[in-house]
């Protein structure tokens, strides 16, 4: 259950003078606001750009052709081996 700052205020009344109990309920926002901001801003680390998602994709690109030539030699490699054979 989430308490807004005024109940949270109304509550603090009963224990410590209104001046403290604003100063409470201030601190407690502060708190809460930052953090919040820096879940936001961990939040906005992981985000993927464009950039990002281009370099990704030609890196991929590359690894598969060096994949693929590799591949190639491979066969090439083992019917030579049974032509000869």
């Amino acid at each position: 259950m989430k308490a807004s700052t005024l109940e949270i205020f109304e509550m603090l009344r009963n224990y410590m003078n209104d001046n403290d109990a604003k100063k409470f309920v201030a601190y407690i926002e502060d708190v809460n606001e930052k953090e919040i901001l820096s879940t936001v801003e961990r939040k906005t680390d992981h985000l993927a750009t464009k950039v990002d998602l281009a370099e990704t994709k030609s890196d991929i690109i590359k690894w598969m052709f060096i994949f693929w030539i590799g591949q190639l030699f491979a066969l090439f490699g083992f019917m030579m081996y049974f032509i000869k054979s």
